[in-house]
């Protein structure tokens, strides 16, 4: 696939300027720029402004509710509805997954979150799927799973040179097998505004930092509790003056508990107006443990050769070593720990 670059501002500018003329003028200048003949944009005369990377990648909009939504719905016309949700009522329960007993193509209004709990399954159960008219199926799966390694390698918390192309790679996997919707008549081209800005992701990156720090993902929490809730709290006439009394008598309603709170505890004691001390920076590690295993009574050759637990009776040994000499007054070392731990037999 050709990269795409970000259009020249001059050029764009001196389109523009050729309004003066005349209207055909204008439209053939804007076209040649490879713009649309828009009169008089809102930021012609901001001088600091470069409109073309004012809109950065969004993982929630463009793609989470953007592709994976589109991707959705070709996945449904290929394979059938009936089809897609019968897979994923056999999904076998496992943590942290969230599983659609009903389907996922019967769902409206899908949410974000709901968009990235499909996408943990989404490439299982298209994996082994007939396609009609005896289709390449794998054509279907490679795009499917190039599309979900770019929003997987998106989201990463830091990139480097190799991530970034590994991020081009796989959006060149899915661009390398998209025809297969073409072939099954769901769509007849791909000019989708949201895939197009998939192209300039990598450059994005390296010039505005990792998503997180333009993810609408973290306002979006505050559209919803200062709009969506206050809008719902109106009689959806003359909205605007409802929303803005309902938000100040829940600012005032905040303070009054705050007050409330602060008298019960004390007034003396503790001033509202001193800072607060500094959080404790200690990081306390936890490990949780299932109190219902999904297998259960399983044998130590089992686990090694299952499960990948090669050094199971070694470390069982050394915590066992560990526990019967926690008492001692001078702790035991790693090698007299192991030395120790060889004295450990199990008789199962």
């Amino acid at each position: 696939m050709a990269p795409f670059h970000l259009w020249n501002l001059t050029k764009v500018l001196d389109a523009l300027a050729a309004l003066n003329e005349g209207n055909l003028s204008f439209v053939c200048a804007c076209m040649a720029a490879g713009i649309k003949p828009i009169v008089h944009p809102f930021w012609k005369d901001l001088p600091f402004t470069y409109i073309f990377c004012a809109i950065t990648p969004d993982m929630l909009h463009q793609l989470y509710q953007g592709l994976i939504k589109h991707l959705l719905g070709w996945l449904s016309a290929a394979c059938g509805g009936a089809e897609i949700d019968a897979w994923c009522c056999r999904l076998p329960p496992n943590h942290h997954i969230h599983l659609f007993s009903k389907g996922i193509t019967c769902l409206s209004h899908i949410s974000g979150t709901e968009h990235a709990q499909i996408c943990h399954f989404l490439l299982g159960i298209v994996i082994g799927i007939c396609l009609p008219n005896n289709l390449n199926a794998g054509c279907l799966l490679q795009a499917v799973q190039g599309l979900l390694d770019f929003l997987y390698l998106a989201q990463y918390p830091c990139h480097s040179s190799e991530s970034l192309q590994l991020l081009d790679d796989a959006l060149d996997l899915f661009h390398e097998n998209k025809d297969i919707f073409v072939d099954l008549s769901i769509h007849s081209n791909f000019n989708l505004p949201k895939l197009h800005a998939t192209c300039h992701y990598s450059a994005m990156i390296m010039m505005f930092g990792m998503m997180d720090n333009y993810n609408t993902e973290y306002t979006k929490r505050l559209h919803i509790n200062f709009v969506k809730d206050a809008y719902c709290a109106t009689n959806h006439k003359d909205e605007f003056v409802q929303m803005m009394q309902w938000l100040e008598h829940k600012e005032k309603i905040m303070r009054h508990d705050k007050y409330v709170n602060w008298q019960c505890a004390g007034a003396e004691e503790t001033m509202p107006h001193h800072p607060r001390p500094p959080p404790d920076m200690t990081f306390h590690q936890l490990q949780s443990v299932s109190k219902h295993p999904t297998a259960k009574a399983i044998s130590i050759d089992k686990l090694v050769e299952d499960y990948s637990a090669t050094y199971f009776c070694e470390a069982l040994a050394c915590y066992i070593t560990q526990l019967n000499h926690a008492n001692d007054p001078i702790p035991l070392h790693s090698q007299a720990l192991d030395v120790l731990a060889q004295d450990i037999h199990f008789p199962f």
